[in-house]
Formats: C-alpha cells, structure tokens, sequence
C-alpha cells in the first residue's frame, strides 16, 4: 500500500493506549464516528495467527506461542469467527499482561453454539478461562522478543493510517451518515474502535462481539490493500458494529426477518449470506457515491460477489435501485426475498 502524509508512530503508540469507549453513548448533539486505533499486542496475536496457518516454519521467536494458537484452534476452530470469545475481549489491550487481565474475567467453562447451525463444534464444551489465560501467558512469554516485528509492522500500519486519515478522514461524517441513514432507524451516537493490524487470517477483516455485548470491535488488516479497498472494508466493519447495537427495526434485521418468513425458498446459508451481502453493496456504494465515484466494490475486486453469485443476484440490482431513488427500501428488501424464489414460484 502506498501511503501519502506524515506517519506518527509516537501516534501510533498513543491510541495503542487511549482509555476510550468504544460503544460509549455519545452526546445528543454528536455522530456516530470512527476511532482507528494500533496495538503492539493485538499486532502480535494476528501475525500469530497467520504464522500458524502459514505451510511455511514460522519464526523461532513465535515457537511458543504456536503450540498456544493450535490449541485455541483445536477447542474454537480456525477461521476469523470461531475466535470471537477471545479477540471480543482484547479491546483496551496494549500489552500482554494487559490480555491477561482481560481474559482472567471470562467464565471457566463455556458451551460452543453455531448460529448458522453448520459446526460440528456446537454443543462442546470448553475450559474457557484456562484457555485463554495459558494462551496470554504465551503472548507474554514472546512479546519482548519480537521487537523487530513489530517495528515493522507499526511502520506499516502506520502508513494506512496515513493513507485512511488523508482519503477517508474528510468524508467519514458523511459516510456513516449516509450508512446510518439508509441502514439504521436512526444514529445510535456511537465510537466504532477499529483497529489496523498488519496482517489477519483470511479474508483479512473481523468485527467480533465485546463481552456483555458491550458492542463490537473491529479488526483489519492492511499490508498490501489498496487504498479504497482499505476503506470499504472499515466501512463494511463498521456496519457489523452498527448491527450489533441496532434494534430489531433497522433494515438488516428487517431483511432477515422477511428472508426467515418466506418459506423453504430460503435457507440457512441465504439467511447469513443474504445480509452479509447487503453489506458488501452498501459499504461499496457508500464509499463510490461519497469518496470516489470510480471506485470497484471488494465484491468485485475479491470475488465475493462471484462466489456467492445467488445473494448477489438477489441483492446488487434492487439495493442500487433502492440508492438511486427507483424503488423505496421497503419496495427493494420485497424483491430482494421474491428473487430467492425459484422460477415461478414464490417465497
């Protein structure tokens, strides 16, 4: 990525540490707004993560933190979602022993659930808290060797910070506005906490659940992502934070509730991948109709939109309409369930 505008890693270092809330109620004459943030230690747990999904032998440095990650990986699973009992709680933490203050409040043991109801895990049970603690012990027993690492991945993080505060910075209010607007019943006036990291498992961006619902926290990476692809993803982000704070009226829950009544037409997988997709559209368009409008949407550029060809098919044309004024929001959630249907048939 390239980056334009000074970095500040003594910046960097500050919002590492800064006592914000992140799904703290704003003021009644505030908006909603973003506070991009870095931390040496959730920098750390990623590139974990990502050395231990690597075929290649990772650092000697890391070796005792991978025996910890596979074991995470053996009671949660592998993929981004699966670790949400543990990254939910990393808001806050800068350093290790910071993780493990965090981690000390989880419950000794905990029951997995799947809410796509697709994982065998669903229904086991896990020793959480000693889960979680020998993994921050591991983080603490690595953490001060790995200076090099995470001087280089400051260094990077720290040039989309730059990029992110020069593209995105003066047009944030007016996204989210128009995100909330076309989302949301109305701005629920809070601080979304994304933190940039270098480098995530794939797909390379996270938004996982706070303890107690205290909202979401979102994680992205950015090493090697251009620009605006950079900024739809924190947009995109950003609105699974929102979705957690809404109330049962805002238009992603008034989407899934027309999707689980229209019958046998609709599964489980149209249920998760239908939302989700609104999402990718909404965030591509947001970013294309305030920041630039030759901007190609991640669906596109990734291949999301190819793979998932059905809930795109569904949601892209109605949604777009709905952006453009043809169609009102209601009119565009009613076609995007009728498309589900198969040929003459209804939902």
């Amino acid at each position: 990525m390239t980056a334009r505008g000074p970095s500040s890693y003594a910046g960097l270092a500050a919002v590492a540490i800064a006592a914000t809330a992140s799904a703290g109620v704003l003021r009644a004459d505030e908006a909603t707004r973003l506070d991009i943030r870095w931390s040496p230690i959730i920098d750390l747990h990623f590139h974990a993560r990502v050395a231990a999904a690597s075929q290649k032998a990772p650092p000697a440095e890391l070796a005792p933190l991978m025996d910890a990650v596979r074991k995470v990986n053996d009671a949660l699973g592998r993929d981004l979602r699966s670790w949400g009992l543990i990254e939910g709680a990393l808001y806050g933490c800068s350093t290790a022993a910071d993780v493990r203050t965090a981690f000390s409040d989880f419950p000794e043991r905990f029951t997995l659930r799947s809410p796509r109801g697709d994982s065998s895990d669903a229904g086991k049970e896990v020793e959480l808290r000693r889960l979680a603690l020998e993994f921050a012990d591991a983080l603490g027993q690595v953490e001060p060797t790995m200076t090099g690492i995470r001087e280089d991945d400051e260094r990077v993080v720290a040039q989309a910070r730059a990029t992110v505060a020069e593209r995105l910075g003066p047009k944030e209010a007016a996204c989210l506005k128009y995100m909330i607007e076309h989302l949301g019943p109305e701005d629920p006036k809070i601080v979304i906490s994304v933190y940039l990291v270098a480098d995530m498992p794939w797909p390379g961006a996270v938004t996982q659940l706070r303890p107690a619902r205290a909202g979401g926290i979102c994680f992205v990476a950015v090493r090697d992502v251009e620009p605006l692809q950079l900024i739809e993803t924190i947009l995109h982000e950003s609105t699974h934070a929102l979705d957690v704070v809404w109330k049962e009226d805002a238009t992603l829950d008034h989407l899934r509730s027309k999707l689980q009544a229209a019958g046998p037409s609709v599964d489980q997988r149209d249920l998760h991948d239908v939302p989700h997709t609104l999402m990718f559209v909404h965030a591509g368009e947001t970013v294309r109709r305030n920041i630039d409008p030759n901007h190609q949407h991640y669906g596109d550029v990734s291949g999301y939109y190819a793979r998932l060809s059905r809930a795109t098919q569904a949601v892209r044309g109605p949604w777009v309409d709905y952006l453009d004024g043809k169609a009102s929001r209601e009119e565009a959630l009613d076609r995007i369930v009728r498309s589900l249907a198969p040929a003459g048939g209804s939902p």
